[in-house]
């Protein structure tokens, strides 16, 4: 991204919709990605090596359980 990386990206769009379920993902293997994505406010970070449909499927359905349990 041009103006600002994906860490600096979670935090515009929770100010913007603090609703917004975010699912930062990375090349590179750092645990530090990891973290710099939770204390951001990601809701989960993977390496795009291990993400698939079955994932991305996975994430909406908690997701949902978790607004149906509010």
């Amino acid at each position: 991204m041009p103006k600002m990386n994906g860490f600096e990206a979670v935090s515009t769009i929770l100010y913007v919709d603090p609703e917004a379920v975010i699912a930062l993902t990375s090349m590179k293997e750092d645990g530090e990605y990891e973290s710099l994505a939770k204390d951001g406010g990601a809701a989960v970070f993977y390496l795009k090596q291990h993400l698939d449909v079955g994932v991305v499927r996975d994430l909406i359905e908690q997701h949902h359980h978790q607004i149906l349990a509010e």
